[in-house]
């Protein structure tokens, strides 16, 4: 959403299935995106930093998306 990782759920939506792929891929890298950093100390920025003090996100990474509403992922990869 455009609210990112500001919104607690839009976070726990991007969370729930860290815990069960970790189980099942425990080497895979669990990476989250996000177009806004959540506020410090809020319930947001909590659950991130013990998702990941637990081993189950690996990183979160905190994209701009431009203006442009045509704008695709493709884009910042590119």
């Amino acid at each position: 959403g455009k609210d990112g990782a500001v919104r607690t759920d839009n976070v726990k939506k991007a969370l729930a299935s860290a815990p069960l792929i970790k189980k099942k891929y425990p080497n895979a890298k669990f990476v989250c995106f996000f177009s806004k950093q959540p506020n410090k100390n809020s319930s947001s920025y909590n659950m991130l930093k013990h998702y990941m003090d637990f081993g189950l996100v690996d990183d979160v990474i905190y994209i701009n998306p431009s203006n442009d509403k045509t704008t695709s992922l493709d884009d910042f990869f590119g």
